[in-house]
């Protein structure tokens, strides 16, 4: 059905399972490898690697929402922006720019998924013969679509690479001291086989908290992704839209 695949064609517009989806696994070896936190009177830019990552690791999930505001690149080019507000229980809103080719907005709420493209978006990417999706309405996405796996993935905080995913087997190694978006952050670095690298970007001043992350390409890992942290624990409003305001592909089946 033209509709079916017009909404799985949507993973390709939202392409960033791929690098915001991809926590580790959690196996018993891993948590068994967790670090020791150092002692809170010690600075944070003299800690090793490890420990700087625990700290972060630990502050990023103890809050209650985050905003992320990222860049995705392909081979050096950029293919979409968006910026996320997620909720520590799963909820998000947000919205992705498509590259020039329109935008299409996110909402998580209550365990139900929905995006809602703009005209332009639908044109290019769903088709102008589908005459059921329109510009003002949102389409509730089946858990068993990829883009509401993609969707989902950008909405679990624990899905972000680096200082979400608790994957404790990866290579870290602390960068030196920089500035992001006005504050002095310390850097780590940190890769696996199957992720690639990160650079990871902690704020000294305070909570140990993430202020930013930036994927290292390398052959096999041509995706490049920049992801901001701000506005921890501000409120988010993930309330459903109307029912009149949406699309449910699956019931015109």
């Amino acid at each position: 059905m033209r509709i079916k695949r017009a909404v799985v064609a949507a993973a390709a517009v939202l392409a960033l399972g791929s690098v915001t989806g991809c926590g580790g696994d959690g196996d018993d070896t891993k948590a068994a490898a967790q670090p020791t936190t150092s002692p809170s009177t010690e600075r944070l830019e003299s800690m090793t690697g490890t420990v700087i990552l625990d700290r972060a690791h630990g502050e990023f999930l103890k809050a209650a929402s985050v905003k992320l505001t990222g860049t995705v690149a392909d081979k050096g080019r950029t293919t979409a922006t968006f910026t996320v507000s997620v909720k520590a229980s799963g909820g998000c809103t947000g919205f992705v720019e498509l590259g020039g080719d329109g935008r299409a907005e996110l909402l998580r709420a209550s365990g139900q998924t929905l995006v809602k493209p703009s005209s332009k978006a639908l044109a290019e990417y769903f088709g102008l013969a589908t005459a059921e999706f329109r510009a003002d309405r949102w389409i509730r996405l089946a858990k068993s679509e990829s883009v509401a796996s993609v969707t989902s993935g950008m909405c679990d905080l624990k899905a972000v690479p680096v200082f979400g995913d608790g994957d404790w087997s990866k290579m870290v190694n602390s960068d030196g001291t920089k500035t992001v978006n006005g504050r002095k952050v310390v850097s780590v670095f940190t890769s696996t086989p199957e992720e690639g690298a990160y650079f990871g970007y902690v704020a000294t001043d305070g909570a140990a908290r993430p202020a930013r992350i930036e994927s290292f390409q390398s052959e096999g890992h041509d995706i490049g992704l920049t992801v901001d942290f701000s506005d921890y624990d501000a409120p988010v409003n993930v309330t459903l839209p109307p029912a009149d305001q949406i699309t449910d592909p699956a019931a015109a089946q």
